[in-house]
């Protein structure tokens, strides 16, 4: 299963601590923070996974930037979106919550004798 964080080559982008010249990060803390606060799930699921796999070190500073991290929003126009598409089915089908009597015309009363 592919990881959000986890390159093509097997490299894990969130590995690394500042000022350690022998374990340097690969990402900056400015873009992992950012890629946590773009409207990506995946990113924010993938990195909870990795976490627990990262040195105490990587750890810390992972956690200190999770911290400052936005969970993913929805806009005004998503949120529209998506009201618009949960009504969709009801637009044009009629009363259907009416009993089915009350949608058809009243009989007439008229009877013809034979």
């Amino acid at each position: 299963m592919e990881n959000f964080w986890i390159r093509s080559n097997g490299q894990n982008t969130l590995k690394g601590v500042e000022d350690d010249l022998s374990n340097p990060p690969v990402l900056p803390a400015h873009l992992i923070l950012e890629f946590l606060s773009d409207n990506n799930q995946k990113a924010r699921d993938d990195f909870l996974a990795l976490l627990p796999s990262m040195t105490e070190n990587e750890r810390e500073r992972l956690e200190n930037i999770y911290a400052f991290s936005t969970k993913p929003k929805d806009y005004p126009q998503i949120l529209e979106d998506k009201f618009q598409k949960s009504m969709s089915p009801r637009i044009n089908t009629g009363n259907t919550h009416l009993p089915k009597t009350v949608n058809k015309p009243p009989r007439s009363k008229l009877r013809i004798n034979q």
